[in-house]
């Protein structure tokens, strides 16, 4: 059986809108690059981050958007009381995917669109390797 695309999975699905999750996305979610010690040349590991958070009673809803998204991996902030879920994707394909899915998209928030802008362009930097350069890492870690 062929893997539907995030696009295809999107369409497919006419209960969930692209509006829908861009609502999500604008409300909840978080664009972010982590900067981890490391033992490589620069002593730093870039890692690419995309989170949703919500109340643990709302996981299944994560677990449509992960579905929509395919992409990231859902984790309760407590697993004794799992009062928050989070959808946490970090993979540079699975962000990728993120970023293809809502480049051409308006987001209502200036503020949101200003991140989601400048996280694409770290993972652009990723993608290109540059953040393995001091140039590069710099660069990333400025924007």
């Amino acid at each position: 059986m062929k893997k539907l695309t995030s696009q295809q999975t999107l369409e497919k699905d006419q209960r969930m809108n692209k509006q829908w999750l861009l609502g999500f996305i604008e409300s909840a979610a978080t664009f972010s690059i982590i900067l981890k010690k490391s033992n490589n040349s620069l002593g730093q590991q870039v890692v690419p981050d995309f989170t949703i958070k919500l109340p643990g009673s709302e996981v299944g809803t994560l677990e449509k958007i992960q579905e929509i998204l395919q992409a990231g991996n859902i984790y309760y902030r407590n697993k004794e009381t799992k009062d928050e879920a989070i959808l946490k994707a970090t993979k540079l394909e699975e962000v990728k995917n993120i970023i293809s899915l809502f480049k051409s998209t308006d987001f209502i928030s200036e503020t949101k669109q200003k991140k989601f802008q400048i996280w694409s362009e770290c993972i652009e930097l990723i993608n290109k390797k540059q953040h393995l350069t001091k140039e590069g890492f710099l660069k990333i870690a400025l924007l």
